[in-house]
């Protein structure tokens, strides 16, 4: 091989090399960026565009400002969760019966889930069993969501038999079941006590609702909180604290901690409903109708949006503990 031979060798060896290694590098770049593309695509987000109806609805630049942050930790590598948090294609185990109880916070959050999965097509239907509607954000007290995967939830919010010794009772007869013990898991929120609710339209409404059952009495009974259920289902239990915070420290997360404590079972966990307020910020609202900014207030609901909101990061939290406790005491 002659020496001019031999130099168009090595330079046609090192370009072929440079080449690939470029080619390597185009790959790596891409496979870094484009399944957080698509990741992001294909996350169950309650996506709310302004011509739907649904309440606590933020835009503007206060809310982009949230959304950006929201999206930038999801798609932060050092952000771990588990391989299905925001992808399940159906929200709970199939042909499983939950109920879900706790206050209209509680109720952003599973308003949130069937929007996701209204969104995916994996719901039959969501309907709020007072009025007998299908609007997503009625702010009703009791409904009943289906599953393509024969899946129930039971969602009973701000409701006044919760202040009746009685409301063992009540409960299993509002959901038509024998006993809380045929359930295949509950998933308790914070219900409102008298103490929460002074000189607001929700007190107004449970003094006027205590009325129609038996030994309610908003002002002098105490709500039951996570212990009180556990004495009375001996399932699997997911707490699921306020992503609201009504005290200076995070008050509820706390006491569902201490009461996580008291119960003293494998089957209960809790899932913390402010642990991404640090990272993105608190993006609230109480405008129902009226479209809201996304104000930095701790007290209030939530902001919703066309690119999703804090309800359903906590959405899928729960799901993927609910998940996880049910395919562990299965």
């Amino acid at each position: 091989m002659t020496t001019s031979n031999t130099a168009l060798h090595i330079f046609a060896s090192m370009l072929f090399i440079g080449l690939l290694s470029l080619w390597w590098q185009i790959t790596d770049l891409n496979e870094s960026i484009h399944p957080l593309s698509r990741s992001f695509e294909e996350l169950n987000f309650c996506r709310v565009q302004q011509d739907q109806t649904f309440g606590y609805v933020c835009r503007g630049s206060e809310y982009e400002d949230f959304a950006d942050k929201l999206h930038g930790l999801i798609e932060d590598d050092s952000f771990h969760q588990p391989k299905h948090w925001g992808k399940r294609s159906g929200p709970f185990p199939a042909n499983s019966t939950l109920l879900a109880v706790g206050n209209s916070l509680t109720r952003q959050v599973f308003q949130a889930l069937a929007c996701q999965y209204q969104q995916s097509d994996s719901l039959v239907s969501w309907v709020d069993q007072e009025s007998k509607s299908e609007n997503f954000m009625n702010r009703g007290t009791f409904y009943k969501g289906t599953f393509k995967n024969g899946a129930t939830l039971y969602l009973v919010t701000n409701h006044a038999m919760f202040y009746s010794p009685k409301w063992p009772e009540f409960l299993t007869n509002l959901i038509q079941v024998d006993q809380l013990e045929s359930l295949d898991g509950l998933i308790i929120g914070h219900i409102n006590h008298f103490m929460n609710a002074y000189n607001t339209s929700f007190m107004d409404l449970m003094m006027k609702e205590a009325k129609n059952w038996d030994g309610a009495d908003f002002q002098a009974v105490s709500p039951p909180v996570l212990s009180d259920f556990a004495k009375h289902y001996h399932g699997p239990i997911v707490g699921v604290s306020m992503m609201a915070d009504w005290s200076s420290y995070d008050q509820d997360y706390f006491d569902m901690l201490a009461q996580h404590a008291i119960i003293d079972r494998s089957n209960v966990r809790i899932v913390h409903g402010r642990k991404y307020i640090s990272h993105v910020g608190e993006c609230a609202s109480n405008n129902w109708k009226d479209v809201g900014t996304c104000e930095e207030r701790p007290d209030s609901h939530r902001c919703i949006g066309s690119r999703g909101g804090h309800p359903d990061l906590i959405a899928w939290d729960t799901l993927e503990t609910v998940s996880d406790l049910l395919e562990y005491h299965k």
